[in-house]
């Protein structure tokens, strides 16, 4: 089955094929599949990965449906199968997707936003390179990574073992992890990938705005553009001024138990959104496999 849905995936993103090759080489589990079939044919596919979401300081287990291949009626009525499924365990399932509407009928809701900032690299203010590193340790990244989030909610929990899936990840796209230090201690981080012209920077988490800046200044080296993507609880036109963004929808969730969730949480809840912003906590979730 891997073979067939490796080939059905490259056809609904033909436009990039190796995010697709590089998914089914790096993360792809059979049992993590669920599919859709009409006279023994797959009509619809999505893979279904266990998260440890980190919520207004509770730790929750969730499910998270992500590479929804298919017609769109075909995509629903898959999601609509699997949800059957997972809310049985799973208080939360989110999904990724780019037609959010699909899946508003089944309780979905769009939790996070994303600004893309599509911008010239002159805009980026002309640093040297002392305190970037190239490569650096997963444990190091754990780290950055944890202390930026401690500040957001509605983020995945992620190990050494995460991230060394990731940088496998990037290295099949031509990308990488490049670092910024101060004394030794790395306090920054970027997820790139180069396509040459220009670079996408997938990711980034700081300490502070400065740092950011640096990893910018050093990822724009060479190149005409760069597409930086950011969470909307990011303030980047504070830090970039002339940058202008677009909002994207990101990850969209269903509560499967209210009243389970009114009852961890204490509070009173209308929708998913209203989950995920019931404590004026900035959203943060770069997560995107």
């Amino acid at each position: 089955m891997k073979k067939t849905l490796h080939s059905l995936w490259k056809e609904a993103h033909a436009d990039n094929i190796s995010y697709v090759d590089s998914y089914f080489h790096t993360y792809f589990k059979e049992d993590e599949t669920r599919v859709l079939r009409v006279d023994g044919n797959i009509e619809a596919s999505l893979q279904v990965h266990a998260k440890n979401l980190s919520l207004h300081g509770k730790l929750l287990k969730t499910s998270f449906l992500v590479g929804c291949i298919g017609s769109l009626s075909d995509r629903k009525s898959l999601v609509e199968s699997v949800l059957d499924e997972v809310s049985k365990s799973d208080l939360i399932t989110l999904i990724q997707t780019d037609h959010p509407e699909i899946y508003e009928s089944l309780g979905f809701e769009t939790v996070i936003e994303s600004r893309v900032f599509n911008m010239s690299s002159a805009l980026i203010p002309d640093f040297p390179i002392d305190g970037i590193v190239l490569d650096p340790a997963s444990k190091d990244l754990v780290k950055v990574y944890n202390r930026f989030t401690k500040y957001f909610t509605g983020y995945f929990v992620r190990t050494e073992h995460d991230f060394e899936l990731m940088k496998q990840d990037l290295r099949n796209q031509k990308g990488s992890f490049v670092g910024y230090s101060i004394d030794g201690v790395l306090c920054a981080y970027a997820r790139i990938i180069n396509h040459g012209t220009y670079v996408d920077v997938l990711e980034c988490v700081y300490d502070k705005s400065g740092s950011l800046l640096r990893l910018l200044s050093f990822v724009s080296r060479g190149v005409s553009r760069i597409v930086f993507t950011a969470s909307e609880s990011e303030r980047i036109n504070k830090v970039i001024p002339e940058a202008r963004g677009k909002k994207i929808p990101f990850i969209m969730a269903r509560i499967n138990d209210k009243e389970l969730f009114e009852r961890l949480y204490h509070i009173k809840i209308i929708s998913a959104y209203s989950a995920f912003n019931a404590f004026g906590l900035p959203l943060f979730n770069r997560d995107f496999l």
